[in-house]
């Protein structure tokens, strides 16, 4: 259920997969995953991608715009999970940017949090949600709203040498039941 969603540039060739003629430009690269869950959206992107966010404002946007689906409520963040904290910087200013409001979510993540949210961005987090925490805000999505998850594999397995990142990284147990989870590498 989740769709690839690739960008390239323009000073090299490559071979589209349909076999067609060489099409110029850089060979695509894999940036995102998104998928629907419930009557909500799921989008997780590779941290490389989200930080070049001045190059990629038009993206954001975009794939913003598809995550609240219409939904009314704040553009909000986890604070409480070890995530990076650049992201917040990034989010008041995008939120100026598309006429939205922002607030951080201080502390765990509970039901209350995401009734005036629409959509909520988890960057990077270092340590688990709780399972309340996590059913919370699966629910939430389920239920109509938009959640974008970065996640670095690569990053997080430099910080715990020896894990996992397919079972032991905090976003991959936040999306555990979506088929899907951060690699080795990414």
């Amino acid at each position: 259920g989740w769709d690839a969603l690739v960008a390239g540039g323009d000073s090299t060739r490559y071979w589209r997969a349909d076999g067609d003629e060489p099409m110029l430009g850089t060979a695509p690269q894999l940036v995102a995953v998104a998928r629907p869950w419930g009557k909500g959206r799921i989008l997780v992107a590779s941290r490389a991608f989200t930080e070049g966010a001045a190059s990629n404002l038009r993206f954001h946007i975009n794939a913003h715009a598809w995550l609240r689906n219409g939904r009314p409520g704040f553009i909000r963040w986890t604070t409480a999970h070890a995530e990076q904290s650049e992201l917040g910087y990034f989010l008041i200013n995008f939120a100026s940017s598309v006429g939205q409001s922002w607030l951080p979510i201080i502390g765990p993540v509970g039901t209350p949090d995401l009734a005036a949210t629409g959509v909520l961005y988890v960057d990077d987090p270092n340590l688990d949600f709780s399972e309340a925490e996590r059913q919370s805000i699966l629910n939430w999505v389920a239920g109509g709203g938009g959640l974008w998850i970065n996640a670095s594999g690569a990053r997080w397995q430099a910080a715990h040498p020896g894990a996992a990142p397919e079972t032991a990284h905090a976003a991959a147990r936040l999306l555990s039941g979506t088929g899907l989870h951060p690699v080795r590498g990414s």
